[in-house]
């Protein structure tokens, strides 16, 4: 079985799972992030030119990597911009709450990660990818 006849099974599957998984609260996802990562698209494309140029079937194994790749960037500068940020600004918050004592409601300050917190994930992340690989 060529990996072309499953590529877009797998598509639906995974974005099926973020979606539900976004509906019932366990991930946070945006899809504005993904919106502004378009240019991915023209970077997909032409991996996937070079490569079948080279293999047949390295072209989809190419185009799974560089989006798994892609889309890992996108979690990373998620959890380490823009969450990172609503945690300062929940800490300023709560500090100006409690001078004032008008806030019955105690903001969550950690948000985000921390850029030595993001990249022990990358390497953990790596390290499960490689043992699985290695063991099946």
């Amino acid at each position: 079985m060529r990996i072309a006849n499953i590529t877009w099974g797998l598509t639906l599957v995974c974005v099926g799972t973020i979606l539900l998984l976004d509906n019932f609260g366990v991930i946070n996802f945006h899809w504005i992030a993904i919106w502004k990562a378009w240019p991915i698209l023209f970077i997909l494309l032409g991996v996937r030119i070079i490569a079948d140029r080279l293999s047949p079937n390295m072209g989809n194994i190419l185009v799974i990597l560089t989006t798994t790749i892609a889309l890992a960037f996108i979690v990373i500068l998620d959890a380490s911009s823009l969450r990172r940020q609503v945690g300062k600004h929940a800490i300023a918050i709560n500090k100006l709450n409690s001078v004032t004592n008008r806030a019955p409601l105690f903001l969550r300050e950690r948000m985000g990660h921390t850029r030595v917190e993001i990249f022990a994930g990358v390497i953990t992340g790596s390290a499960v990818a490689f043992l699985i690989y290695c063991f099946s």
